[in-house]
């Protein structure tokens, strides 16, 4: 079964991550500013891990409320874990190889130090500021998987409600009494990728894992009202943060994040798109997962430019990258159909 509306919500939330890296608005009313870069764009990234969560987990075989522990669920969990790790290692080569080496030779940051450096940040980092969400799922879809063999559904439910409070304890609350937490403290320091895993990722993938096996029976119209309120809530503690707090900056895991998150996936898997042809499909998914890998290389390639900051960033780095995507997934799709027609001739040959 496609799922339509969660494809072209995938290439939605990675034009909303262009939004929050390039800060259009930065020079426009600093309210307006705030709404449209860190609440609504803000959205994006909980619902990445969500929807990620939901397409994977729904592939395993269940009983109890627990994976079982099959060659065929271990599969494809190494599967997964293959072709994430060789996407990240992937674009981790080209931007080290385009930007940061350039980066380092320049600043004088070169010798053997260098390389034992890359690889802590290869390994316990995200070679570049967006990479660290592909890192983060090679570490977490494990995570999660070897919890759901041990633990169900609702004892993983107080276990990620914990992680999740610990996680807007250090980021969003962190003003309030992180210096307490010792131990939180270290592991986000010392080994960032692995609390972003355990801390943030494994929360919001169970979100998507509990909707692919249990999904409560609303009426559309409940289900569109919760998801709308959902998001007053996520907006209001956003505001709350905002204007009458020291936070600065940091609005994507909120307390209301994850039932905000909850609701839109639901939403999104409930009201299935008819009508809608396989490849469109395909191409929203391929160019969400090109524009999201690609926009920081754009960035930084219009900046060396000189195109300004704000609006003109934007909307240059938003073609750019869109475009490219496009061009990319298209090309694919034509060799492969080239391919395949020349390996039916060659089979055709040999009858």
């Amino acid at each position: 079964m496609g799922y339509a509306n969660i494809d072209l919500a995938r290439f939605i939330c990675a034009l909303l991550v262009i939004i929050i890296h390039t800060s259009p608005f930065e020079n426009a009313y600093s309210v307006a500013q705030f709404y449209i870069e860190d609440v609504l764009a803000r959205v994006a990234v909980p619902l990445f891990y969500a929807i990620t969560g939901f397409l994977f987990f729904r592939k395993l075989t269940y009983k109890n409320g627990k994976i079982v522990r099959s060659r065929d669920n271990c599969k494809k969990l190494l599967r997964y874990c293959k072709k994430t790790a060789f996407l990240y290692l992937s674009w981790s080569f080209a931007y080290i190889v385009i930007i940061l080496i350039p980066l380092w030779y320049r600043t004088g940051y070169w010798g053997v130090h260098l390389f034992k450096d890359c690889l802590a940040i290869i390994l316990f980092k995200g070679t570049y500021y967006h990479l660290w969400y592909l890192l983060s799922l090679v570490y977490a879809i494990p995570l999660l998987y070897g919890l759901l063999c041990f633990f169900d559904f609702k004892k993983i439910g107080t276990i990620v409600i914990a992680l999740w409070i610990c996680e807007c304890l250090t980021y969003s609350y962190s003003w309030v009494c992180t210096e307490q937490i010792t131990l939180i403290i270290f592991i986000s320091s010392r080994m960032p990728i692995i609390f972003d895993a355990l801390f943030r990722a494994v929360p919001l993938l169970a979100i998507g894992a509990f909707i692919s096996q249990y999904q409560p029976n609303w009426h559309f119209l409940h289900k569109c009202g919760t998801a709308l309120f959902a998001f007053l809530i996520y907006a209001f503690e956003a505001s709350i943060l905002y204007f009458f707090s020291p936070n600065s900056g940091n609005y994507s895991y909120l307390f209301s994040s994850p039932l905000l998150t909850f609701t839109w996936l639901l939403l999104l898997i409930s009201t299935t798109q008819r009508n809608v042809a396989p490849q469109s499909q395909t191409l929203y998914r391929e160019m969400s997962l090109s524009i999201y890998c690609l926009h920081p290389m754009v960035i930084e390639i219009l900046h060396l430019c000189g195109v300004p900051n704000g609006v003109p960033i934007w909307i240059s780095v938003t073609l750019f990258s869109t475009g490219f995507a496009a061009g990319w997934s298209l090309w694919k799709r034509w060799l492969r159909r080239k391919l395949l027609r020349h390996s039916y001739v060659s089979a055709s040959d040999k009858m």
